[in-house]
């Protein structure tokens, strides 16, 4: 019973699993987003005259970015191209979106677009390198090393540890 609860845990913790459920969280946040840009290509004319400008550029100008980022950078991260870059302008209108273009409505309004945002800091996280010193169970550079160099190197070299 205990190996079938370790075989699990080692399959979790593997890079496969890592790496698919990355890319489940990039195509699910691209999605979610796209809609939201796809949905106010939908609706410019009624959209464009109330859209509000919270950074003084003009509302049509304010309108035309954040849909140009919304579908432009969803298209990007669901293809896993340049996907940190991609995100940083998703996190700056989603931090406007949250904290500057709706100064007097509650938190409770403008929580989705915090949650958003706090998903596109993950994902601007998300590289490889990244993975090596991840706290999460992932093997650190020291240990795949040791790993490899084990049948190669005298047991002596790693007294140190």
């Amino acid at each position: 019973m205990w190996r079938k609860i370790l075989n699990v845990l080692s399959w979790l913790s593997s890079d496969r699993w890592f790496d698919s459920a990355i890319l489940f969280m990039r195509i699910f946040i691209g999605a979610m987003m796209l809609t939201h840009g796809i949905g106010k290509l939908q609706n410019y004319n009624a959209i464009v005259n109330s859209f509000p400008d919270p950074l003084g550029i003009g509302s049509a100008v304010s309108f035309a970015i954040i849909t140009f980022v919304e579908v432009g950078c969803s298209v990007l991260i669901i293809m896993g191209l340049f996907t940190r870059l991609a995100t940083l302008p998703l996190i700056f209108g989603m931090f406007v979106a949250t904290f500057i273009a709706f100064p007097d409505k509650s938190f409770a309004a403008g929580e989705l677009s915090f949650v958003y945002m706090g998903i596109y800091f993950r994902e601007a996280d998300d590289t490889p390198s990244m993975r090596l010193c991840s706290p999460i169970g992932r093997p650190n550079e020291l240990e795949i090393k040791v790993k490899y160099d084990r049948r190669k190197v005298n047991r002596s070299n790693f007294d140190y540890f």
